[in-house]
């Protein structure tokens, strides 16, 4: 998530319960990742933005977060026992009407332009994204998406990936979200692979960037589908929510501590929760880094598709309505598409590549003349893509380009293009994927042919 700049404060403690697919729906059971050195004073990478180590707190099993006395505390399970204090908390005083009509802040429509990042300026990470900003004065209820885990991304250059629906308080100061991250940071373990990572974050009384992250972390796998889902559990002069993936079993819980025999599941307050995103925020690397400077590092997938989106009552739902944000700094056209803007059933497409059709992120692949031997993947929004194959030279040279496709076809069934000294164009059908691999071959009796494939 973009670090969060303070506008105006609200009062917050609430409940944030975050899980995810069943365990039988994974491909292995879960499994603990994690280890944090909290003295430590260098700046790290979470979906707050980069923030340094020590402000990103770790909550393990068998404990949750307490609000109380303008502090946020470690406490464990079942007890009154407090294990540690993660520090202030900003209070704001706001008044009846405020409270209850939340009228939205009109700095809080752009998130890109706001200047975020407390230690590393403008945060551009996050890229592309759908936002709904709740003006109604009834608060929203509901807020759930379904998603696919991806592909992982084809190379690995340190990138690291945020995949997340989740809603924040009007003045930019909190958020809740269930996060599927891709990539290693300094508490994931190390891992190059997809995980589910449960977060509360926060701004404290300096305001300054606080994290805190349910363990174990659990690892999650290509196709396994997610269900992030926020529920308002009763509302007034303060809110209580839960934020979870259903049946995964990390759940992370903040308390209101002013009653320390009260249920921590159903009695925690937090301040009302007014906008609604979907949203890719991605790192090419270490601090400060910009967005990923490779298409590669995204999945070779099209898009990741957030569907069956709804939200509710049906006093908010009657007003839903998503806008779509990009920011002007990324590389690779990464976009947000509404497909169905409904409040019951809607889907809104987060796009890794440009709607154009790419091979191996551009329009055209050329043979070397030291590497006659090519591949990689062909991305396209469309169901079909025209694919030129070419090969040439002077003469008396003999020259000839092969192309094969992995797990896809052309129009006239065949796989493949053989090319001798001139070209050959054939229709691709794009597999559900918007995604295929290729692998191809260039030769020549000289060093003064060239060879290409050509993708539109």
């Amino acid at each position: 998530m973009k670090s969060l700049k303070v506008l105006c404060y609200t009062i917050l403690s609430g409940v944030i319960m975050l899980s995810s697919c069943t365990k039988s729906e994974l491909s292995s059971p879960l499994k603990p990742i994690a280890t944090l050195d909290t003295n430590a004073t260098d700046l790290v990478n979470t979906p707050f933005g980069w923030i340094p180590r020590a402000n990103v707190h770790l909550v393990e099993e068998g404990s949750h977060l307490r609000i109380q006395n303008n502090h946020v505390y470690k406490m464990r399970d079942g007890t009154n026992e407090q294990l540690d204090d993660f520090g202030t908390r900003m209070i704001p005083i706001l008044n009846a009407f405020q409270r209850r009509h939340f009228e939205p802040n009109p700095y809080a429509l752009s998130k890109i332009s706001q200047g975020k990042g407390d230690y590393a300026g403008e945060n551009t990470n996050w890229l592309t994204y759908a936002q709904f900003v709740n003006t109604t004065g009834t608060p929203i209820s509901n807020f759930s998406t379904t998603w696919i885990v991806p592909t992982n991304p084809t190379t690995n250059h340190g990138q690291t990936l945020y995949i997340f629906n989740g809603m924040e308080v009007n003045a930019g100061t909190d958020i809740i979200q269930p996060v599927l991250q891709w990539g290693t940071n300094p508490y994931g373990g190390g891992i190059n692979g997809w995980e589910v990572a449960n977060w509360y974050v926060w701004t404290d009384a300096n305001g300054n960037s606080q994290a805190s992250v349910k363990l174990p972390k659990v690892e999650v796998y290509t196709s396994n589908s997610l269900q992030g889902v926020i529920t308002l559990v009763s509302a007034g002069a303060s809110y209580v929510y839960t934020s979870s993936f259903p049946s995964l079993g990390n759940t992370l819980t903040v308390e209101n501590g002013a009653d320390p025999n009260q249920s921590t599941e159903a009695m925690t307050t937090i301040a009302q929760q007014t906008a609604a995103y979907e949203t890719l925020e991605a790192y090419s690397g270490p601090v400060g880094s910009p967005p990923p400077l490779y298409s590669t590092d995204y999945p070779p997938d099209f898009q990741v598709k957030m569907t069956n989106i709804t939200i509710g009552p049906a006093a908010v739902a009657n007003y839903f309505d998503f806008n779509t944000y990009a920011n002007t700094v990324n590389n690779f056209g990464e976009s947000t598409t509404i497909v169905n803007n409904s409040a019951n059933g809607g889907e809104v497409d987060i796009n890794f590549h440009p709607n154009n059709a790419l091979i191996n992120g551009q329009t055209s692949y050329y043979f070397s003349s030291t590497q006659d031997g090519g591949g990689g993947q062909i991305t396209a929004a469309g169901p079909t893509v025209s694919v030129t194959v070419s090969a040439g030279g002077p003469p008396p040279g003999n020259y000839t380009t092969t192309f094969n496709l992995n797990s896809a076809y052309f129009t006239d069934g065949t796989s493949s293009i053989d090319v001798s000294s001139g070209t050959v164009t054939k229709t691709l059908v794009m597999p559900s994927s918007h995604s295929t691999g290729w692998t191809g071959n260039f030769s020549e009796s000289n060093n003064d042919g060239s060879g290409g494939i050509s993708v539109k």
